[in-house]
């Protein structure tokens, strides 16, 4: 017996090989991602805690956020990957690009209150590709059930 999620997002969808391919890359690329969260983490901490020259690399560092969650998105779309895997990897986007705008929001929008949410997204930055990792294993696991 499936649970409610994983019937959500595995039932209809059924594979082909090039898709298989691409959930690997997709895994494979999420994973780096959430690595590469923890290294933002801990430079962002570095800087805080012991010298801010850690943020300068904090923030040169944050490019790669973006280009690997900008791969995830075309992969989700050229792969035809379930909607709500797609879905959840738009939010990521979205959400990575939002937070690199509040960094600017005080100096920008005169609110310096709105560039503290920047830590607060990056926890739901680091916990949904936690969420799509497992789903995307799911996908992988009942594909390789029906092969």
């Amino acid at each position: 017996m499936t649970n409610a999620a994983e019937k959500n997002i595995s039932s209809d969808f059924h594979p082909n090989t090039r898709q298989v391919g691409l959930l690997r890359l997709y895994l494979g690329l999420n994973q780096f991602l959430i690595a590469d969260i923890v290294i933002q983490v801990f430079l962002a901490g570095a800087g805080i805690f012991a010298s801010g020259e850690f943020l300068v690399w904090h923030e040169y560092h944050s490019w790669a956020l973006d280009v690997v969650t900008l791969l995830l998105l075309v992969i989700s779309l050229l792969g035809r990957l379930p909607r709500s895997l797609h879905r959840l990897t738009t939010l990521l986007f979205v959400l990575v690009f939002m937070q690199a705008a509040l960094i600017h929001a005080s100096s920008d929008f005169h609110v310096p209150l709105l560039s503290a949410f920047h830590p607060v997204f990056a926890l739901f930055i680091f916990v949904l590709p936690l969420y799509l990792h497992t789903q995307v294993q799911r996908l992988l696991k009942a594909e390789t059930r029906t092969a």
